[in-house]
């Protein structure tokens, strides 16, 4: 039972994924302030996992040459956290506002992107990145307090494979 209910988990997770990255690749192929900020969170693998609503607005501004409005910029963030990628918190009694993610900030990009390497993107404007059959995401369950189980799948997996890979598992022998 416990096998059935690890698998079932991980096809959910995979399936939720897949939509989640589908719906990321939509708002970066037709917002340019979504394209914009998600090609600077890939083109900075060394911001690790936060970002300052300063620091984004001034970075993109100098990537891009493009001065956004902050409120642009902050919709950003709120669509980042409603879609699970992190948290984002308003600046209060002289703290910054900041986006905190889940995920290095270029994994995110890079997802957006549709890519496994921030290389792979086009830089012509007014083009989009086609999503790679080779680009993967990392998924990790806890299957024991001490014991994290880490598994690269395709970002395009579908659920004819997930259920190969469920029945890869069951075929798996115990004592």
């Amino acid at each position: 039972m416990l096998l059935n209910e690890f698998l079932w988990v991980v096809i959910k997770t995979v399936l939720q994924t897949e939509q989640k990255a589908a719906r990321l690749q939509e708002r970066y192929r037709v917002s340019p302030v979504f394209k914009d900020v998600l090609r600077f969170f890939m083109a900075n693998e060394e911001d690790g996992d936060l970002i300052t609503l300063d620091r984004l607005e001034l970075s993109v501004r100098s990537q891009t040459g493009r001065k956004y409005d902050r409120s642009e910029l902050v919709k950003v963030f709120y669509y980042l956290r409603g879609e699970c990628f992190g948290t984002f918190k308003v600046g209060r009694h002289g703290n910054p506002s900041r986006f905190i993610s889940d995920m290095p900030l270029s994994e995110i990009g890079k997802m957006a992107a549709g890519v496994a390497d921030s290389n792979d993107v086009e830089v012509e404007p007014g083009e989009t990145s086609k999503l790679e059959s080779t680009a993967t995401l990392q998924h990790s369950f806890i299957l024991r307090t001490n014991l994290t189980i880490r598994i690269d799948l395709p970002h395009d997996l579908t659920a004819m494979e997930a259920g190969r890979l469920a029945d890869f598992v069951r075929s798996l022998p115990f004592n």
